[in-house]
């Protein structure tokens, strides 16, 4: 993120989620926030791909992205 909008912060926690196989499931989590006023379809598609990729690369059921307050 650092490297798209020129900086980010990151903050650990404790996420949880229903999975259909499993229940209930708990995991530690790293939410990563950075601001830009570049909300062009090429800055938010270039972050769409990165947490694809984290997605597959940490093996996740899935990622979340918020932009003003609306999940894409």
């Amino acid at each position: 993120m650092s490297e798209l909008f020129g900086g980010a912060t990151t903050v650990k926690g404790v996420g949880g989620w229903l999975s259909a196989d499993k229940g209930l499931m708990t995991e530690d989590v790293i939410l990563v926030y950075s601001n830009t006023d570049d909300l062009s379809d090429v800055a938010v598609s270039r972050v769409k791909n990165f947490a694809d990729y984290l997605k597959e690369e940490l093996s996740q059921e899935a990622v979340s992205i918020e932009i003003n307050n609306f999940y894409i």
